[in-house]
């Protein structure tokens, strides 16, 4: 009940009360560590567990995963290599060890035990994930061959990710060749629309980018800033414009703003950047808006505007360096 309330101080001294501690009590004290952000508690009340069981091994690698941090790898590391683990025994403990090498991104070890364990959609899915943070977007690609050589098949999550790996790559032809498989019914699924609207534009084809985009209902503010963004890369200014105007005003928000006077500036659309400025509420005009202004106007030499603009900012905002930085690297 403390636990579920969040009082961890008041599980925590009954849990001191026991006298003849179970592996269940351990259990719920360390889940309870884990589900009040104290991870690293949980992970320290398992070294006092003399002989662990596989439900308090998932816990204790669910807290070093959480965790994410160098020591959290190099503990679960150091309990996993000191277990004599069957690979069909205790496939969810080899699992949660994985969940650790990707979640603190060490991916050489992710690979090796990778290619040891019974590999799901969910573990493909991780890995490439990880190669994509990685950078390494050229073996998300392969593993996605991989898994449909496996007779695996791809879910929408996969998909995604694949093309994430894809938009990176930013190669048209090989684009349109890993995605002609994809099924139909994942066009419906929002996370694909805003992944496939991203890719089309960055590969050079906002036309697509706008069939993906008028297939949406009811668009979102991720939707609509995804085909701004994809028109901007493109050179169709005009076009983002048209898009933004479309935005309910309960809709725009700092990412939109961004998106629109970034496109503004890919087309040298200057007037119709200060009309966007000029609409944004002046307790909403971050710093990255300034900057983007500044950017814009600055691409067409109208130095003595941004520094106006910069003026105008540290007025109500403290000196900001990368601003002032790049108006002066500019002029």
């Amino acid at each position: 009940m403390f636990i579920k309330c969040g009082d961890i101080s008041k599980a925590e001294e009954l849990f001191n009360a026991i006298e003849n501690k179970n592996l269940f009590t351990f259990s719920t004290m360390m889940n309870g560590f884990i589900l009040n952000k104290q991870e690293q508690r949980a992970i320290d009340l398992f070294f006092q567990i003399k002989k662990p069981s596989k439900a308090i091994l998932r816990i204790f690698f669910n807290a070093c995963a959480q965790l994410q941090t160098e020591n959290a790898l190099t503990v679960g590391k150091n309990v996993f290599d000191q277990l004599a683990i069957d690979s069909n025994e205790s496939k969810d403990v080899l699992n949660m060890a994985l969940n650790i090498f990707i979640k603190c991104g060490d991916l050489k070890s992710a690979e090796c035990l990778f290619n040891r364990i019974d590999r799901t959609i969910i573990c493909y899915g991780s890995m490439m994930k990880l190669y994509n943070i990685k950078d390494q977007p050229e073996k998300t690609l392969e593993l996605f061959q991989r898994m449909k050589q496996e007779t695996l098949i791809p879910d929408e999550i996969c998909y995604v990710l694949l093309i994430d790996a894809l938009s990176k790559i930013g190669d048209l032809s090989l684009g349109q060749s890993f995605l002609c498989g994809m099924p139909k019914h994942f066009l419906s699924n929002s996370w694909i629309q805003v992944a496939l609207i991203d890719i089309w534009g960055k590969v050079g084809s906002p036309d697509k980018s706008k069939e993906i985009f008028d297939m949406i209902e009811h668009p979102d503010r991720v939707a609509f800033g995804a085909m701004i963004n994809a028109y901007g890369l493109n050179g169709m200014g005009l076009e983002a414009i048209e898009s933004f105007n479309r935005i309910p005003s309960n809709m725009l928000d700092n990412v939109i703003y961004i998106c629109a006077l970034n496109a503004c500036s890919h087309s040298a659309l200057i007037g119709q950047a200060w009309e966007i400025f000029e609409k944004i509420p002046l307790n909403q005009r971050t710093e990255q808006i300034y900057t983007t202004m500044v950017d814009t106007i600055s691409r067409v030499s109208l130095f003595d505007q941004a520094l106006e603009l910069i003026d105008e900012y540290e007025q109500s905002h403290n000196p900001s360096i990368p601003t002032v930085t790049y108006i002066c690297v500019a002029i």
